[in-house]
Parts: structure tokens; C-alpha cells; sequence
């Protein structure tokens, strides 16, 4: 793995020079004063003492130069994680060569909390390297880049300290946690539920026909095969493949009126809304397209899912902006097809932009970092519809 020196902006980094510790300057302090003693008193022991204390912080000085020389770290974790959730790092490290061991190394790494800083390594030799297995978790979305480890050592006798740091080259890309409200997770649910029930009871509008099988227990009887019945003594029904799934549409806007205050934790949880709807979607398997103030409202159409990199990515790099008008998202809700269900994420409070929307053709679900409140199609035609005009009002899930 190669390693990268920082950037003229970035502090300066460990260069692995020993430095004396507390110990050191003891030691030292004492051999000055036996020294000092010997010639004073005429005492050839405490100068030959002193002498003996010199050779050994030397020979420790040089041995601690030499200790983390050759030494190669490397760190495995995945390239993509979301935000609070935790992930598995492993540490390593390997001693390149054919040089002498290595004592007494701590290895740490700036993604481990402090009260697991990282790994002991009492000796590295030879191509076997050290390894260590954690869990940490990166609190906040965006690319990760030039986080620093740190080899540290104390060898020998702890007189001096070594330190050696560096700064991975691999990026590491945290998406937005995924979060499904309650209140948008039954919605869904149930949305889902009443579509399964409406191509059961009207296969003609979005299955095909498939086969003719014994009726079942719980089979509308409008769908049974009369001939075939009469022709084989049992009462058979019609079988219809599954429908494709509902497509839905998410749009973020960034409208916010004058004098408003929208926090940044506001925005946050909009991002983890979307990645919620996202991630969602991908598990049933449904088609989604993409559209929002963080990306200049380009559309992202979503058809197989199969991978969520690309716009988690742009979700977990996104930055605020705020619009001081409706006219982005009225034009975006104008280009979808009437009949779909139209997610519409912002950090503003749903109760200061749901009123300016459109109520009719679509089925508009509204959601901010506090509620939510979904805006049925019109027109709606009901039992109470026939003797109450609808009036396309909000109401709450």
C-alpha cells in the first residue's frame, strides 16, 4: 500500500525521529551529576557510572531510530458506509524485508474512538504480519479523505518515544442513514398492500394472463373459467402474472420562505429520508426516479436498482441551498405522468410550501424533518363523493 505525505494545509506529520521522554531526561540528569560527583570527590566509579549510563541512552537513541523502519500498515474496511452504523475495520501490520524485528509497536488509527485507539504489537518479523479486528462508526455523511494512522513506540526501556504517521490514500464515502418514519413506513406498506389487492381483483389492467388452476378458498368469482369448469367437473379459476411494481417519483426542494430559519440538522434528516426511500424501494424492488435542488434538478431514473452507489454517493455529498421559490419543483411535478405517487422531501416545514402544490393527478405525499401529510389524487369518487364534492384538502396518513 503506498503511503501519502500530506498536503502543505495539513499538519505536520510524525517523522519517526526519537524524541527523550520523561525517563530519558532522569537518566540523563543522573549521569551528569555522577559525573559531576566522580571528578568532584575523585571517584573513578561514578565517572565510570556515568560513562555506562551515556553508552546506554545512546545505544537505546539509536535502536529506537531504527525500530520502526520497514514497517508497511494497511487497513481493511468497506469503501461505503452509512452514517452512525457500525462497520468493520481491520488493522495490519507487516515488516518489509529482511531487517530486524520490531518492538513494542501501537498502531492506531483516527477512525477508532479514543477509548479503542488501536492495536499492541509486542514484536513484527518476517512476512507474517499483525492483525486486528474492530467495529467503529463514522457519525457524519460525506468522503472521508486523508485520515491519518499513527506507529508508535517506547523500545527500548522506554527512554525514547518514536512516532511515525502517515495518511491513507483510499477515500471512504458515508452515505446518509437510511430512515423510514413510522407513519411513511405504513404508508408504504399499505400502499403496497392495496396495490397487490387491486391487481388481484382487476388483473385485466395490469397483469397477463397465465394459466387456469382449482379454485381456491379466497378467489374473487368473477375470475372463474365457467367452460373449463364445465368441462372438467371442477370449478376453475383464472391465473394472472404479477404486475410491474408502481413506479414512484421523489423530489427535494430547498424553498424557504422569508424571515425562516431551517437548521442544519433539518437538512440532515432530509438527506436520511431520501436514502430511506431509496433503500426501500431497491428491497421491493420498485422503480423510482430522482430529482432535486442538490444536484440542479437533474433526474436520476432508478429502473433495476441493482446498485445504490451513485446516488447515495450524491446524496452523501450533497450541500444546501436555498430556493427562494416553488417554480424548480412546480416544473419538475409537471413533467411526472398523472396517476403516479410523487414523495416530496424537504428541511422546511411541510405546513409552509404543502398548500402552494397542485392537488390534482397525482398523489402527493409530503414529508419534512417533523411530519408528514399526503394530498390525495383528484378527482377521488367515493360513496360520500356523490353526495360531497371533494374538496382535494390535505389530510394526515
Amino acid at each position: 500500500m503506498r503511503l501519502e505525505r500530506p498536503t502543505p494545509k495539513d499538519a505536520p506529520l510524525a517523522d519517526g525521529h526519537p524524541r527523550a521522554t520523561g525517563r530519558a531526561y532522569w537518566a540523563l540528569g543522573l549521569c551528569l551529576a555522577s559525573t559531576v560527583g566522580g571528578i568532584c570527590f575523585s571517584e573513578p566509579f561514578l565517572v565510570q557510572v556515568a560513562l555506562l549510563g551515556f553508552l546506554v541512552l545512546g545505544v537505546a537513541r539509536y535502536l529506537a531510530g531504527k525500530n520502526l523502519r520497514g514497517l508497511r500498515p494497511e487497513r481493511r474496511m468497506p469503501a461505503h458506509v452509512y452514517a452512525r452504523q457500525d462497520f468493520p475495520l481491520e488493522l495490519s501490520l507487516l515488516k518489509q524485508g529482511n531487517g530486524r524485528a520490531s518492538f513494542n509497536v501501537e498502531f492506531e488509527d483516527a477512525l477508532l474512538p479514543k477509548t479503542e485507539a488501536g492495536m499492541y504489537c509486542p514484536l513484527v518479523s518476517g512476512p507474517l504480519s499483525e492483525r486486528a479486528s474492530f467495529f467503529t462508526r463514522i457519525i457524519r455523511r460525506g468522503t472521508k479523505q486523508a485520515m491519518r494512522y499513527t506507529m508508535r513506540s517506547y523500545y527500548p526501556l522506554g527512554l525514547f518515544q518514536t512516532t511515525l504517521g502517515g495518511v491513507w490514500p483510499e477515500r471512504v464515502v458515508v452515505f446518509p442513514k437510511p430512515v423510514i418514519p413510522d407513519a411513511l413506513r405504513h404508508f408504504l406498506e399499505n400502499d403496497r398492500s392495496d396495490e397487490g389487492n387491486e391487481s388481484h381483483y382487476k388483473p385485466d389492467r395490469d397483469g397477463d394472463f397465465r394459466a387456469v388452476r382449482e379454485f381456491q378458498p379466497g378467489d374473487p368469482l368473477k375470475l372463474i373459467h365457467w367452460p373449463t369448469a364445465a368441462r372438467t367437473g371442477k370449478i376453475m379459476t383464472r391465473e394472472f402474472d404479477r404486475p410491474v411494481p408502481r413506479r414512484y417519483s421523489v423530489l427535494y426542494h430547498a424553498f424557504t420562505p422569508p424571515n425562516q430559519l431551517i437548521w442544519p440538522e433539518a437538512f440532515e434528516h432530509s438527506m436520511e429520508l431520501l436514502a430511506g426511500l431509496l433503500v426501500y424501494c431497491k428491497s421491493q424492488h420498485i422503480p423510482l426516479s430522482l430529482r432535486g435542488a442538490f444536484n440542479g434538478w437533474e433526474p436520476i431514473e432508478l429502473y433495476g436498482l441493482r446498485d445504490l452507489t451513485e446516488p447515495l454517493t450524491l446524496l452523501a455529498n450533497a450541500r444546501y441551498h436555498a430556493e427562494k421559490n416553488l417554480d424548480a419543483l412546480l416544473s419538475a411535478l409537471a413533467d411526472i405522468p398523472d396517476g403516479q405517487s410523487v414523495f416530496i422531501v424537504s428541511s422546511t416545514p411541510v405546513n409552509l410550501w404543502e398548500p402552494l402544490l397542485p392537488g390534482a393527478g397525482k398523489r402527493l405525499v409530503c414529508l419534512d424533518n417533523s411530519g408528514m401529510r399526503v394530498k390525495p389524487v383528484l378527482p377521488r369518487l367515493r360513496l360520500d363523493d356523490l353526495r360531497t364534492k371533494p374538496e382535494g384538502r390535505a389530510v394526515a396518513p
